[in-house]
């Protein structure tokens, strides 16, 4: 599997998407999201939790789709974007290396 797919899961309902109001399954949840939309502010998407029922996927252009698990969340971007998205693309993948060259540059 690849870091991509464990980010986002599989195509079958995952424990992880198991609706919890617990502090850590939550806080869970949350980083998830937070690590999606580092990846998806690439395309200029923005991934939100709606309290921990289902996500919102945004675009610049004010475009959403409303997704329940974090699997949906590739073909939700390509209705937004209009185009496919090739998450191992070498483009892709050395925009997110270079971004993260520059995170490690920049902290203290």
């Amino acid at each position: 599997m690849c870091a991509f797919c464990g980010l986002f899961g599989n195509n079958n309902p995952s424990w992880l998407e198991v609706r919890s109001d617990s502090g850590p399954a939550r806080a869970a949840r949350l980083t998830r999201v937070r690590r999606a939309n580092e990846l998806l502010s690439i395309f200029r998407l923005t991934l939100s939790d709606q309290q921990g029922a289902y996500y919102v996927l945004s675009g610049a252009t004010g475009k959403t789709e409303v997704i329940n698990s974090l699997s949906e969340t590739w073909v939700a971007a390509e209705k937004i974007l209009g185009k496919r998205i090739d998450p191992l693309s070498a483009d892709l993948l050395n925009r997110l290396e270079m971004r993260n060259e520059g995170a490690e540059t920049n902290s203290f």
